[in-house]
């Protein structure tokens, strides 16, 4: 009981404070751009004062262009600072609203890659991405039903074959072309169960005959 308390705690924490590394490659460029910003303000606002401060202009022009220089600074170091935590808390509320997604949206992918089509991206229905995950799991549903159609019609081809060999010296005619008829049948809807994808083999064909 108290194991299991544990590992449903871990997965509490883990789904609320997990960081995805698009979280990090986000959050650096923003800081970046941020950076960038805030650079261009400080030039732009205290470029014309400083110029005067360091050429050569009347005391006067300088005393007025320090104390704009203080004046800016007292004002624009603040705002600044607020600004830059305000713009990393959105950041990261922003990100983390894209980080479990993803998460989810990558899990499923893998267990898919491997062979699992009964598995759907499931998603909240406030969660960021949904349309996306929506979409990706009806491809999913699509393949998974026409794959169980295929194999449902392969199986009863095998069926009809192993028939056909079972005692094909007995087998009359009319019965044979039956079975054949049959088998074709359900090579037919093979056919056209797969006539609604595109392969990378019919592309492959198109080239080499064009």
């Amino acid at each position: 009981m108290k194991e299991r308390l544990e590992t449903e705690r871990k997965k509490r924490w883990r789904k609320r404070y997990y960081v995805h590394p698009i979280q990090c490659q986000y959050a650096f460029i923003s800081a970046i751009i941020l950076l960038l910003y805030t650079f261009f303000i400080i030039i732009f606002l205290f470029g014309p004062p400083a110029l005067k401060l360091v050429t050569d202009v009347p005391l006067e022009e300088k005393v007025g262009a320090a104390r704009q220089f203080l004046a800016i600074a007292e004002r624009l170091w603040p705002a600044l600072f607020v600004g830059m935590i305000l713009t990393g808390v959105v950041i990261i509320y922003i990100t983390h609203r894209l980080a479990g997604p993803i998460y989810r949206i990558e899990k499923t992918s893998r267990e898919i890659a491997e062979g699992d089509l009964t598995k759907r991206i499931r998603l909240r229905k406030n969660d960021d991405l949904k349309p996306i995950a929506d979409l990706l799991s009806k491809v999913i549903e699509d393949v998974d039903t026409t794959l169980g159609q295929i194999k449902t019609e392969s199986s009863e081809m095998g069926r009809l074959i192993e028939k056909i060999m079972a005692n094909p010296e007995t087998k009359g005619y009319e019965t044979l072309v039956q079975d054949l008829q049959n088998l074709k049948r359900h090579q037919e809807s093979i056919t056209i169960m797969l006539s609604k994808f595109t392969l990378s083999i019919q592309k492959e064909d198109k080239r080499q005959m064009g």
